[in-house]
């Protein structure tokens, strides 16, 4: 009966970390779909989208789905790729 219970509870939680997981790269594809037609937005959708990422990244970190600094070094590369395009964005404007 034990063994029934903790197999059922470790697809369930096998089901939840994916659907998680899932959830990550879907947000993460579409910052990449943002950053790529930048000309095209504003880059405070491409921020909303990199909060979207952040918070997602934070919730599976809490979770154990993957390791915080997993979670952390993928932060830190969304933060550096829209500090270096707006950086960009103002050194062309200031020209």
């Amino acid at each position: 009966m034990r063994k029934k219970t903790i197999l059922r509870k470790n697809e369930e939680n096998r089901k939840s970390n994916r659907r998680l997981k899932t959830l990550i790269k879907n947000c993460q594809k579409d910052f990449r779909l943002k950053l790529a037609k930048i000309s095209e937005i504003d880059i405070s959708e491409l921020k909303k989208a990199m909060i979207k990422v952040q918070v997602f990244l934070d919730r599976a970190a809490s979770r154990g789905v993957i390791h915080k600094n997993n979670a952390a070094r993928r932060k830190s590369k969304l933060f550096l790729t829209v500090k270096k395009l707006e950086e960009n964005l103002t050194s062309e404007r200031g020209e």
